[in-house]
């Protein structure tokens, strides 16, 4: 007999603002109400252990990569230690959050001479991103967004990179006949690789593995 678990009281605060958002036709409108909670004191951001994500300072550390003179972006940059891991391997960061209360936090707490922090709704990028980073970071976005409107996000990454560059993303991984249930709903080798079509992306290598925390992950390096 399995055991089971009752959920924590952020879990449930966490589930209540994503039916709230949901239900009000909003996808991704629950992610300010989340971060403004935690600024309070009143909520936990259960993505943030307080470090850069280990899957992208594996890949830095693996590939040797050094961002001298090339500029790096941060899609979804939460609380931005991400983006600090980026600055401190030479990167010019640009670090972007839909939260206002997110970017307000990653300012004063993970500040760096070569991070500009800034709130942007990547849905709408703004026109001065498009083909202008050496390298794009989406590290767990794309997971968190229902898949009515996934697509609209995952099209503008392609977009993003400048000639040459490349772009990472890493999520949680299904098989294509595993139901999606979230969230975050994981992703499958179809989406990523559907990151691909009718742009300028190849991809060089899709990896999938179990991470530190036992979660099946897909890791993929796209180059323009």
């Amino acid at each position: 007999m399995s055991e089971e678990f009752e959920p924590t009281e952020n879990q449930l605060r966490l589930r209540a603002l994503q039916e709230t958002a949901f239900e009000a036709g909003d996808g991704a409108g629950w992610f300010e109400p989340l971060y403004a909670a935690a600024a309070k004191g009143e909520a936990e951001i259960p993505w943030d252990d307080g470090k850069p994500n280990p899957n992208l300072v594996e890949w830095l550390e693996r590939e040797k990569i050094n961002g001298e003179g090339k500029r790096a972006l941060e899609v979804g940059c939460g609380y931005g230690q991400g983006a600090l891991a980026l600055a401190q391997a030479g990167f010019q960061v640009t670090a972007v959050d839909l939260s206002p209360s997110a970017i307000a936090h990653a300012a004063k707490h993970n500040a760096h001479p070569n991070i500009q922090h800034r709130v942007v709704n990547m849905f709408e990028p703004p026109a001065e991103f498009a083909g202008a980073f050496d390298l794009v970071v989406e590290i767990y976005t794309l997971q968190a967004i229902p898949a009515d409107i996934r697509p609209r996000l995952a099209q503008q990454l392609p977009g993003l990179v400048a000639k040459n560059g490349e772009l990472i993303l890493v999520s949680r991984a299904r098989d294509e006949e595993t139901p999606a249930t979230g969230p975050p709903w994981p992703l499958t080798e179809n989406e990523i690789r559907g990151l691909t079509h009718g742009g300028p992306l190849s991809l060089v290598r899709l990896e999938r593995y179990q991470d530190w925390e036992d979660k099946e992950r897909f890791r993929a390096h796209f180059r323009a």
